[in-house]
Protein backbone atom coordinates (compact mmCIF):
# COMPACT_ATOMS: atom_id res chain seq x y z
CA UNK A 1 0.00 0.00 0.00
CA UNK A 2 0.81 3.76 -1.00
CA UNK A 3 0.66 6.41 1.20
CA UNK A 4 1.05 10.28 0.21
CA UNK A 5 1.97 13.01 2.22
CA UNK A 6 0.67 16.01 1.52
CA UNK A 7 1.69 19.85 2.57
CA UNK A 8 -0.73 22.58 4.34
CA UNK A 9 0.33 25.70 2.92
CA UNK A 10 -1.11 29.76 2.52
CA UNK A 11 -0.22 31.33 -1.12
CA UNK A 12 -0.80 34.65 -1.76
CA UNK A 13 -0.55 36.53 -5.06
CA UNK A 14 1.85 39.19 -3.36
CA UNK A 15 3.48 39.93 -0.30
CA UNK A 16 1.82 43.41 -0.67
CA UNK A 17 -1.49 41.28 0.82
CA UNK A 18 -0.25 40.35 4.08
CA UNK A 19 -0.33 41.71 7.43
CA UNK A 20 2.07 44.96 7.57
CA UNK A 21 4.50 43.06 10.18
CA UNK A 22 4.60 40.13 7.62
CA UNK A 23 5.16 42.60 4.69
CA UNK A 24 7.75 43.83 6.46
CA UNK A 25 9.63 40.74 7.40
CA UNK A 26 9.21 39.86 3.72
CA UNK A 27 10.85 43.69 2.57
CA UNK A 28 13.68 42.43 4.75
CA UNK A 29 14.66 39.44 3.20
CA UNK A 30 14.36 41.60 -0.12
CA UNK A 31 16.80 43.85 0.80
CA UNK A 32 19.10 41.56 2.37
CA UNK A 33 19.55 40.15 -1.22
CA UNK A 34 21.83 43.38 -1.41
CA UNK A 35 23.92 41.79 1.36
CA UNK A 36 24.75 38.32 -0.48
CA UNK A 37 28.10 37.32 -1.96
CA UNK A 38 27.06 35.36 -4.80
CA UNK A 39 30.19 35.43 -7.31
CA UNK A 40 29.82 32.66 -8.88
CA UNK A 41 26.49 31.89 -9.28
CA UNK A 42 24.72 34.95 -9.14
CA UNK A 43 21.78 33.49 -6.82
CA UNK A 44 21.33 36.22 -4.39
CA UNK A 45 19.39 35.28 -1.50
CA UNK A 46 18.24 37.03 1.43
CA UNK A 47 16.16 35.60 4.92
CA UNK A 48 14.94 37.71 7.51
CA UNK A 49 13.41 36.38 10.90
CA UNK A 50 11.31 38.76 13.35
CA UNK A 51 11.40 37.90 16.80
CA UNK A 52 9.20 37.93 19.83
CA UNK A 53 10.89 41.30 21.18
CA UNK A 54 10.18 43.23 17.79
CA UNK A 55 13.71 42.48 16.05
CA UNK A 56 14.39 41.94 12.58
CA UNK A 57 17.48 40.47 12.05
CA UNK A 58 18.68 40.15 7.95
CA UNK A 59 21.07 37.61 6.38
CA UNK A 60 22.22 36.21 3.32
CA UNK A 61 23.75 33.82 1.05
CA UNK A 62 27.88 33.82 1.41
CA UNK A 63 29.33 31.43 -1.17
CA UNK A 64 32.64 29.96 -1.56
CA UNK A 65 34.93 28.77 -4.09
CA UNK A 66 34.77 25.92 -2.73
CA UNK A 67 31.26 25.27 -3.26
CA UNK A 68 30.30 23.19 -0.11
CA UNK A 69 31.77 25.71 2.16
CA UNK A 70 28.78 28.30 0.89
CA UNK A 71 26.44 29.39 3.57
CA UNK A 72 22.61 30.06 2.74
CA UNK A 73 20.87 32.53 4.19
CA UNK A 74 18.90 30.81 6.13
CA UNK A 75 21.55 29.32 8.67
CA UNK A 76 23.10 32.88 8.24
CA UNK A 77 20.47 34.83 9.75
CA UNK A 78 19.73 31.93 13.04
CA UNK A 79 23.67 32.35 13.41
CA UNK A 80 22.93 36.20 13.95
CA UNK A 81 19.82 35.60 16.07
CA UNK A 82 22.17 33.01 18.13
CA UNK A 83 24.74 35.26 18.42
CA UNK A 84 22.22 37.72 20.44
CA UNK A 85 22.24 35.81 23.65
CA UNK A 86 18.81 36.89 23.78
CA UNK A 87 15.50 35.56 25.32
CA UNK A 88 13.50 36.19 22.67
CA UNK A 89 12.26 33.75 20.27
CA UNK A 90 11.88 33.60 16.67
CA UNK A 91 8.02 33.96 15.40
CA UNK A 92 8.48 34.21 11.60
CA UNK A 93 11.06 33.42 9.05
CA UNK A 94 10.71 35.50 5.22
CA UNK A 95 12.78 34.14 2.16
CA UNK A 96 13.65 35.93 -1.07
CA UNK A 97 15.91 35.64 -3.59
CA UNK A 98 16.94 37.42 -7.02
CA UNK A 99 18.60 35.98 -9.45
CA UNK A 100 19.38 36.71 -13.54
CA UNK A 101 17.67 35.01 -15.98
CA UNK A 102 14.93 33.41 -14.04
CA UNK A 103 10.90 32.41 -14.36
CA UNK A 104 10.08 35.44 -11.71
CA UNK A 105 7.31 32.95 -10.55
CA UNK A 106 9.44 30.19 -9.44
CA UNK A 107 9.41 29.62 -5.26
CA UNK A 108 12.47 29.52 -3.20
CA UNK A 109 12.24 26.94 -0.66
CA UNK A 110 14.76 26.26 1.93
CA UNK A 111 17.63 23.54 0.58
CA UNK A 112 17.77 20.51 2.86
CA UNK A 113 20.64 21.32 5.05
CA UNK A 114 18.52 24.59 5.90
CA UNK A 115 15.20 22.79 6.61
CA UNK A 116 17.37 20.84 9.31
CA UNK A 117 18.97 23.67 10.74
CA UNK A 118 15.93 25.64 11.04
CA UNK A 119 14.01 22.73 12.78
CA UNK A 120 16.78 22.82 15.01
CA UNK A 121 16.04 26.13 15.95
CA UNK A 122 12.24 25.29 16.08
CA UNK A 123 13.23 22.34 18.70
CA UNK A 124 15.54 24.89 20.73
CA UNK A 125 13.04 27.40 21.28
CA UNK A 126 9.92 24.51 22.11
CA UNK A 127 7.84 26.89 19.20
CA UNK A 128 7.52 26.32 15.81
CA UNK A 129 7.88 29.51 13.29
CA UNK A 130 6.20 30.18 10.46
CA UNK A 131 8.16 30.85 7.08
CA UNK A 132 7.29 33.08 4.22
CA UNK A 133 8.75 32.06 0.73
CA UNK A 134 8.67 34.62 -1.96
CA UNK A 135 9.31 34.78 -5.61
CA UNK A 136 10.67 37.28 -7.38
CA UNK A 137 7.45 38.92 -8.58
CA UNK A 138 6.23 38.92 -4.71
CA UNK A 139 3.70 35.85 -4.90
CA UNK A 140 4.67 33.02 -2.40
CA UNK A 141 3.36 30.73 0.00
CA UNK A 142 3.50 30.34 3.70
CA UNK A 143 4.11 26.96 6.07
CA UNK A 144 3.16 27.06 9.81
CA UNK A 145 6.66 24.90 10.44
CA UNK A 146 9.25 23.93 9.14
CA UNK A 147 7.98 20.61 9.92
CA UNK A 148 5.60 21.22 6.63
CA UNK A 149 8.94 21.03 4.62
CA UNK A 150 10.69 18.23 6.17
CA UNK A 151 8.32 15.17 6.91
CA UNK A 152 9.98 12.00 8.96
CA UNK A 153 12.45 14.85 10.60
CA UNK A 154 15.47 13.89 12.52
CA UNK A 155 14.90 15.83 15.56
CA UNK A 156 17.47 14.75 17.65
CA UNK A 157 14.95 12.34 19.98
CA UNK A 158 16.36 9.47 18.30
CA UNK A 159 20.18 9.39 18.99
CA UNK A 160 21.05 7.76 22.72
CA UNK A 161 21.22 10.24 26.01
CA UNK A 162 24.68 10.72 27.71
Amino acid sequence: MTSHLQIPYTPFGHYSELSPDDQALVLAALNATRLSYAPYSGFRVGAAVSTTGGRILEGANQENASFSLTICAERTVLGIYASLDTDETITAMAIAYTADQVDPKALLSPCGACRQHILEYQNRQEAPFRILMTAPDGSGIEVASIRELLPFAFTGAELPKP
